[in-house]
C-alpha cells in the first residue's frame, strides 16, 4: 500500500496556498465595496469578444466566508499537527494570547481612530457608550441597533471572536472525533439557516456565528484532512496529478455555484437566499479547493501564492478593517472629481475612483500592517504572564503571524 512504501511528507509551519486564499479573500471583498459605490463594470474585452466577470465584485461578499474557514483551518492546523506529528499541544492560554495580539490591538486602534476622525457617527452620548462598549467586547453582533453601528465590516470581527470562545469545545470534539464533527456542524448551520430565513432581521441572523459555522468547521476540517493524508497516506499525496485536478475542479466548482447565484440577483431578497442556498454550496466546495492546493504540483500553489495575493494576504486584516471607510472618505471628499450630480453619471469616473480608493486603502493598511500589527506580533509583549511561555525568535514569530 502506499503509505507502507513511502515516507510521510512533514508538516510545514507555514502553507504558501493559504496566503494565496487570504489574498483572493480580501481582493474580493475591497473590490466587493468599492464597487458598491463606483458601479464599475468588470467587462473585459478581447478580439472584439465581450466577456462579463461582474460575477467577482458583485458577489464580492463571499471572501468573508472565505475568511471564516481559512480562520478555522489556522486555528485547528496547530492541533492537527499535534495528533499526526507529535508536536506538542498548544495551550488553551496560549491560544488566547495569540488571538488576542493578532486582533485586538489593530482592531482597537481602528475604533478610536473611525470615532475620533468622524467615520462613525451616534444618536446621542449614551449611543456612543453602547455602541463603543458592544464593539470593544466583540457583542455588537448581538443586536441589530449595534450591528454596523460603528464601521459596518466590523461584524465578521464578532463573529470571529465568538467562535474564538467556542473554539476550545469544538477543538477538544475534533481532537477525539474530526471526521464526526464537520456533518454534524454542516447540518446544524444549515437547519438553523432555514429556521431564520423568514425573521424580520434574517440577514443579520444568517450571518451570525451559528449561520456561518460549517465555514469554520469546513477549515477545521481541511485543516485535519491535510494532515492525515499526509502522513497516514504519503503516497497518495505525492500524487500531485490528482490533487491538482481536484483543486482545479473545486475552483470551477466554486465558480459556477456563484455565476448561478449571481444570476438571480435582481430578485427580491436574493442576498438572504444566497446565505440559504449558495454558502453551504460554497463551504464544502472550499474543502478540495483548499486541500487540493496544499498538494497540488508546486507550479499551481505559486500561481495561488503569487506576490500580489502573498502582499494583499500580509496587509490583509488591515486592510479589511479600513477599506470601505476610506473608499467613501475618498467619494465623499470628490477624489478623483466627477461632472454631473451623481458620479456613478460620470462614464469617466468610475475606474479613476477604483484604482485611488484601492490603492489609497491598500497603502494604509501597509503601513498599520508595519507599524502597528507587526511589532506586537514579533515582540509579543505580556506573553510570559499570560501563558508562562517566553516570545519567540522574531523569525519564528513572523513566520506564525502569517499562518494566524
Amino acid at each position: 500500500m502506499a503509505h507502507l512504501t513511502s515516507s510521510p511528507r512533514p508538516a510545514p509551519d507555514h502553507l504558501a496556498a493559504l496566503d494565496g486564499m487570504r489574498g483572493i479573500a480580501i481582493g474580493l471583498v475591497v473590490w466587493y465595496h468599492v464597487w458598491l459605490i463606483s458601479w464599475l463594470g468588470a467587462d473585459v474585452t478581447v478580439l472584439g469578444k465581450t466577456y462579463n466577470f461582474n460575477v467577482f465584485p458583485e458577489s464580492g461578499f463571499a471572501g468573508v466566508d472565505l475568511f471564516f474557514f481559512i480562520s478555522g483551518f489556522c486555528l485547528f492546523y496547530p492541533y492537527a499537527q499535534t495528533l499526526f506529528d507529535g508536536r506538542p499541544r498548544q495551550s488553551v492560554l496560549t491560544f488566547a494570547y495569540r488571538r488576542i495580539l493578532k486582533i485586538v490591538p489593530s482592531y482597537y486602534l481602528a475604533i478610536v481612530l473611525m470615532i475620533a476622525l468622524g467615520f462613525a457617527h451616534f444618536d446621542s452620548r449614551s449611543d456612543e457608550v453602547k455602541q463603543v462598549l458592544a464593539h470593544v467586547f466583540f457583542v455588537h453582533g448581538l443586536w441589530a441597533d449595534t450591528w454596523g453601528g460603528i464601521q459596518g465590516v466590523f461584524w465578521s470581527l464578532g463573529v470571529e471572536v465568538q467562535f474564538y470562545v467556542l473554539f476550545p469545545v469544538l477543538c477538544w470534539v475534533a481532537m477525539r472525533w474530526p471526521a464526526a464533527l464537520f456533518p454534524v456542524l454542516v447540518v446544524a448551520a444549515n437547519l438553523y439557516r432555514f429556521a431564520v430565513v423568514h425573521h424580520y432581521n434574517a440577514g443579520q441572523e444568517l450571518d451570525s456565528l451559528p449561520g456561518t459555522i460549517d465555514l469554520f468547521a469546513g477549515g477545521m476540517f481541511t485543516a485535519w484532512a491535510f494532515r492525515a493524508v499526509s502522513t497516514r497516506y504519503p503516497g497518495l499525496a505525492r500524487n500531485r496529478v490528482l490533487w491538482t485536478a481536484v483543486a482545479f475542479v473545486a475552483f470551477a466548482g466554486l465558480y459556477v455555484a456563484l455565476r448561478q447565484s449571481f444570476e438571480h440577483r435582481g430578485e427580491a431578497g436574493w442576498n438572504d437566499a444566497w446565505k440559504l442556498y449558495t454558502r453551504p454550496e460554497v463551504a464544502l466546495a472550499f474543502v478540495p479547493a483548499t486541500l487540493g492546493s496544499l498538494l497540488a504540483f508546486p507550479a499551481w500553489q505559486r500561481v495561488l501564492a503569487n506576490p500580489f495575493f502573498v502582499f494583499l494576504s500580509f496587509v490583509s486584516y488591515n486592510l479589511y478593517l479600513w477599506h470601505q471607510a476610506l473608499a467613501w472618505m475618498l467619494r465623499d471628499a470628490r477624489m478623483p472629481p466627477w461632472a454631473g450630480s451623481q458620479p456613478q453619471s460620470d462614464p469617466h469616473w468610475a475606474l479613476p475612483y477604483t484604482l485611488v480608493a484601492m490603492t489609497f486603502a491598500i497603502l494604509v493598511a501597509w503601513l498599520l500592517t508595519i507599524l502597528v500589527e507587526q511589532p506586537f506580533l514579533r515582540k509579543r509583549p505580556f506573553q510570559s504572564f499570560f501563558t508562562g511561555e517566553r516570545p519567540r525568535p522574531q523569525k519564528d514569530a513572523a513566520a506564525g503571524a502569517r499562518a494566524a
